[in-house]
């Protein structure tokens, strides 16, 4: 999933379906202005954002997230606000879960 941050408002950038789980193995951050723009990263677990990351991506600079698998379940989200609109593209990697993936169900 590729979203651009157009305003500096918070923007939903993926919202896990599988009930069986997603799991978030990446973000990347890319600045395509010429300053420095600070972002920051929410995982919401259905009632509450919980601020996971908050980063300053330099100028023309690629930032990389990945020191993290994030479970996520149907109905949770990665969220994304950035200092200044239309300056940050921000990607998902994602692996849907096993279960997920073949369509089986657990518990």
């Amino acid at each position: 999933t590729s979203v651009r941050l157009t305003t500096t408002n918070q923007t939903d950038i993926y919202a896990a379906t599988a009930q069986n789980g997603t799991t978030v193995i990446a973000i990347t951050l890319a600045n395509e202005t010429a300053g420095a723009v600070i972002v920051k990263i929410d995982r919401y677990d259905g009632t509450t954002d919980f601020n996971t990351w908050r980063t300053s991506v330099a100028a023309n600079e690629t930032s990389i997230l990945s020191d993290f698998p994030m479970k996520l379940r149907a109905g949770h989200k990665i969220k994304a606000t950035a200092a200044s609109g239309n300056a940050i593209t921000v990607n998902v990697d994602v692996v849907l879960d096993a279960a997920a993936a073949t369509g089986a169900r657990t518990g």
